[in-house]
């Protein structure tokens, strides 16, 4: 039986007070199913996941689950479930144990008998050292992967409940958009002004209101859109789109932008100062991401400059060559999306060719690069997880990359860091094998010295 309100669905142990206070606060309900029950309940739960009201999804995959879902009499019912699982929102939950298996870089030990130990010693032998066959969990980690769920491994109780709340709170009030920008990454402060320019046009412009939220720390600004039930993430990137364009409209043809308005602002006087205005902030971007880019140009020599004198023997560089280098490096920017995006892309502009010391070489990139991201002043790991992001992050590289900003910020918010952290365990548990050449290892203990998260 479908629902006639929009509510959410927790499969298994996932329940928490604050979970279910938040939920009742808003007046949403949520049904209840396990894994741990019939093939027919199995078939239920993959109808549940089909209904046009289901706001989102909680669920929590032990170990014993591990097997059944990869179990001959399950499997097809399995691949049910994560299909349908992979197309609505939602937040999977697995042990690091049970997700890492015996290679874990970091084994769990049996807690001790008191009261604050967040797992009791019946719980975490019955849950926990019941682990799965290494070919169960490989079978059901592959089919979760293609069919789109992402898991969120955990260790205790108190950071399930924390992240089940976070998301929770952030489907409820339908989060659209989230993006984390440094303080010191390339125009940074011409994407704060161009955000909040796409936040007014929406309210001018707009059919649905669109709440703008976010915070600022010494470190960088997260940025945060709500809107109601009819708006997407993905209608969202449309209207941004559509913005972009329109702006181009108001430095370019004012008339086309003024006609265009004229379907959503009927009066004209309106339309033509909306579209003056926005061509002059068009224009004052243009000239001031020019400037931004001269800038940091000029900063990066002038550090170039200190930082290559203990490696040229002789004190003398090719200073042309540098330059020509920093500058195919640094991107200039073509795009709102671009700007406004986490990390400007490195285009890399016209090829340089360049015919001195490769160790330079690799010294100037990596330095451009850092100063493009913002993360000059951040730790060696945490670099080294950004260089494997961009190699084997794909088309979650962006989320990616925004986690590792997150966690660096111990200001940002503990939720969104906590989340952000496990975000990074999971992806390191699933290209293990692919990231050759990176410590993998060391990444785990990096993430886990986080120790305030």
């Amino acid at each position: 039986m479908m629902e006639t309100r929009k509510f959410f669905l927790f499969i298994g142990t996932v329940t928490s007070d604050a979970a279910l206070s938040k939920l009742k606060a808003a007046n949403i309900p949520y049904r209840l199913k396990r894994f741990e029950s019939s093939r027919e309940n199995w078939l239920k739960i993959a109808e549940i996941l089909e209904d046009p009201q289901l706001i989102g999804v909680v669920a929590k995959i032990t170990g014993p689950v591990y097997t059944r879902m990869s179990s001959e009499l399950y499997a097809e019912y399995t691949t049910k479930v994560a299909e349908s699982l992979g197309r609505v929102p939602h937040i999977v939950f697995v042990h690091e144990e049970i997700l890492l298996g015996e290679d874990a870089p970091l084994a769990l030990e049996p807690p001790d008998d008191d009261e604050d130990s967040p797992w009791s010693r019946e719980e975490f032998y019955r849950e926990y050292f019941r682990n799965p066959s290494s070919e169960a969990r490989e079978w059901v980690n592959d089919l979760l992967r293609q069919k789109g769920v992402e898991v969120t491994p955990y260790k205790t109780n108190a950071e399930l409940s924390v992240l089940t709340a976070s998301f929770i709170d952030d489907h409820e009030k339908n989060l659209l958009f989230r993006v984390y920008v440094p303080a010191s990454r390339l125009y940074a402060t011409e994407a704060d002004r161009l955000i909040n320019l796409f936040h007014e046009w929406l309210s001018r412009t707009g059919n649905h209101p669109v709440r703008q939220d976010g915070y600022r720390t010494p470190s960088g600004q997260v940025y945060e859109f709500y809107g109601d039930d009819s708006l997407t993430p993905a209608s969202l990137q449309v209207n941004f789109a559509d913005f972009s364009n329109f702006l181009d409209k108001c430095a370019e043809d004012p008339g086309a932008a003024i006609e265009e308005l004229s379907s959503v602002i009927p009066d004209r006087h309106t339309a033509t100062d909306l579209v003056s205005r926005y061509g002059k902030e068009a224009r004052r971007l243009q000239v001031d991401l020019r400037h931004e880019r001269e800038s940091r140009i000029m900063r990066l020599r002038h550090q170039l400059e200190t930082d290559f004198l203990e490696l040229s023997h002789t004190g003398q560089l090719p200073w042309g060559e540098v330059e020509g280098l920093i500058q195919s490096l640094i991107p200039s920017a073509s795009s709102a999306l671009q700007i406004v995006s986490n990390s400007p892309v490195l285009t890399g502009g016209t090829p340089v060719s360049v015919h001195i010391n490769q160790q330079i070489v690799h010294a100037v990139e990596s330095t451009v690069v850092q100063s493009v991201q913002g993360t000059m002043n951040y730790s060696p790991e945490a670099k080294e997880l950004l260089r494997m992001i961009q190699q084997v992050g794909g088309n979650d590289a962006s989320a990616l990359e925004v986690a590792v900003h997150e966690v660096e910020d111990e200001e940002a918010r503990p939720e969104e860091r906590l989340s952000a952290k496990q975000k990074l365990r999971a992806f390191l548990a699933r290209n293990r094998e692919a990231a050759e050449g990176f410590a993998v290892g060391a990444l785990f203990k990096y993430l886990e010295s986080k120790l305030g998260i």
